[in-house]
């Protein structure tokens, strides 16, 4: 009886802690569920909303009868490719937010806190092989780790839904052993399986450099027998999750193929989607969502090139940095299981594992300087950190090992242990939310800004305007608007003063001694006023339709 009401309670403690899990992380997505922080989340959802299956991710151009010769004119994250936009890269996540986007507008937002969350119960039993007090609490850590909490409230980001597809591969992987010939183990768990590592490789096809190994690890550890044998005995279920990995993949190629018209073959493709660009330009614009000052020469593997002085400026600034607590406790876990001596075999191949991942990401992405942040300053929102996501498991699982190796201590090991949990427990949250200006809290208070101006510019702006806005295209891209994310130099104002659309810019108040008035006045006539948000301005610069002119 006394068994009973103890697992009664853990499970509505569970309950009760999913639930508020689930509230914090949708705050974001409850504020507003169709204007996003950044062009990448904003492009995934418009590219969602429109997406045929069987067809290109593509959206029209609102400009393509007029100005055919400014491919630049749209908002970023995305390119022209003749006379539709289509995604810088990250096609699965459009196709998999898709499906959520047909329960409800919106809809996809939330996918990937739940999937996030599913994935705790693999963590858990993936982590606590050696003991169950380890596994709980790498799953606490990994939920409340700051960037986790972050990209679950704004889950349109394709980087931690690959992390959670591979931890529930890993896992599914690991029961493909199991011994019993049932429909379940045979047919289901394999095709299961082989669909999640089709998806997560679909979502960010580079990523399958540090994904590999885990999937092998996941078929592999622990066999007992000789590998070639087990392999052959287990042939069916390994053939399933292959074919049916396989198939995802053809799927998004052929999808690939039909987005990318100006591609002859996916060869021809650079190594990641944000060296895409508008396919009348002989280079690539300065002006990205993730906008680097790289080198530029670019390697075949390496697209940023090789810098070290660069790595080891992001590595020292946000790892040993912003993230230096969390790294610090991680390596004195990873010390507690050296000098373990790998008692367990299988921690000695996570380590090597681990080991591979951290390079890859390191070498692949810690070559670039990121200025996602347009005052310069170090955030969470950093892209640098968004691509060290995959890390996160088992930064957390390396500081559970430690804090269990506290908790044995035999003078107050227990209090040790409790307080250096709910520290980390605590304060990851508190960065997450209040941490810097892109925390949760201060994200939320922009997404609230950005639907005030929209409400304004939907009132006032006629359908089919052309709105200039730098890195304020996020508010007006899922407009009826042709947005664009840079300003038209002389020329290309020039050209716009030809077309019979309205153009207005959203930009920080304008001084006619700025040379952007100067090109404005020259081409367009003197801007006009037409409200204003804080330190920034809506202005008119041409008005050829019946404009709705807002009372002083």
């Amino acid at each position: 009886m006394q068994t009973q009401r103890r697992t009664a309670l853990v499970a509505v403690l569970l309950v009760l802690a999913g639930c508020c899990y689930l509230l914090a992380g949708s705050v974001l997505p409850r504020t507003t569920a169709v204007l996003f922080a950044s062009p990448d989340e904003t492009a995934v959802h418009l590219f969602a909303q429109s997406w045929v299956p069987g067809q290109g991710l593509q959206i029209g151009h609102q400009l393509q009868d007029e100005l055919s010769s400014l491919n630049v004119l749209h908002p970023r994250s995305m390119v022209r490719q003749g006379s539709v936009l289509v995604p810088v890269g990250f096609l699965g996540m459009p196709m998999l937010i898709w499906i959520f986007e047909r329960l409800a507008t919106g809809a996809g937002s939330f996918f990937t806190v739940l999937l996030v969350l599913s994935a705790a119960y693999p963590l858990f039993r993936l982590t606590s092989r050696q003991r169950s007090r380890i596994g709980w609490m790498s799953v606490a850590l990994f939920l409340t780790f700051p960037t986790v909490l972050l990209y679950v409230n704004r889950g349109l980001f394709p980087n931690l839904p690959i992390v959670a597809l591979t931890i529930w591969s890993v896992w599914l992987l690991r029961g493909i052993r199991e011994e019993r010939r049932t429909i379940v183990t045979h047919y289901i768990v394999p095709m299961i399986t082989g669909l999640l590592i089709g998806t997560a490789i679909l979502i960010r096809p580079v990523e399958l450099l540090w994904m590999f190994p885990w999937f092998v690890w996941g078929l592999l550890a622990g066999v007992k027998s000789p590998i070639r044998k087990w392999i052959w005995t287990k042939r069916f279920r390994i053939l399933i999750v292959c074919v049916t990995t396989i198939f995802v993949c053809l799927f998004g190629l052929y999808t690939a193929i039909k987005t990318y018209p100006t591609f002859s073959t996916p060869f021809q493709m650079p190594v990641i989607g944000y060296q895409l660009h508008d396919d009348t330009l002989t280079e690539v614009p300065t002006l990205m969502s993730v906008e680097t000052q790289a080198s530029a020469t670019f390697s075949d593997y390496l697209p940023f090139g090789f810098h070290p002085r660069v790595l080891w400026s992001n590595m020292r600034v946000y790892l040993f940095g912003y993230l230096g607590v969390w790294i610090a406790v991680a390596a004195l876990g990873l010390i507690v299981l050296l000098r373990r001596r790998f008692r367990f075999k299988q921690e000695g191949i996570v380590l090597l594992i681990g080991g591979w991942m951290i390079a890859v990401l390191l070498m692949f992405y810690g070559q670039a300087q990121y200025t996602d942040n347009i005052r310069g300053t170090v955030s969470l929102g950093n892209s640098f950190l968004r691509y060290l996501l995959p890390l996160t498991p088992i930064i957390a699982y390396l500081i559970a090992q430690f804090v269990d190796r506290v908790w044995q201590m035999k003078h107050r090991g227990v209090l040790t242990a409790m307080i250096l949990l709910a520290f980390f427990l605590i304060y990851g949250p508190l960065t997450a939310f209040l941490g810097d200006e892109e925390g949760i809290v201060q994200t939320q208070h922009q997404l609230r800004r950005y639907t005030a101006i929209r409400a304004q510019v939907d009132k006032l702006v006629p359908n089919g305007s052309v709105i200039l806005s730098e890195r304020s295209d996020k508010i007006f891209a899922s407009g009826p608007y042709a947005v664009s994310s840079r300003l038209p130099d002389a020329n290309e104002m020039l050209e716009l003063a030809f077309v019979p659309r309205d153009v207005y810019l959203f930009h920080r108040e304008l001084t006619e001694e700025e040379e952007l008035y100067t090109k404005i006045y020259l081409t367009l006539g003197a801007p006009r006023l037409l409200f204003q948000v804080d330190n920034e301005r809506f202005y008119l610069l041409q008005a050829k339709e019946q404009v709705r002119i807002p009372n002083p």
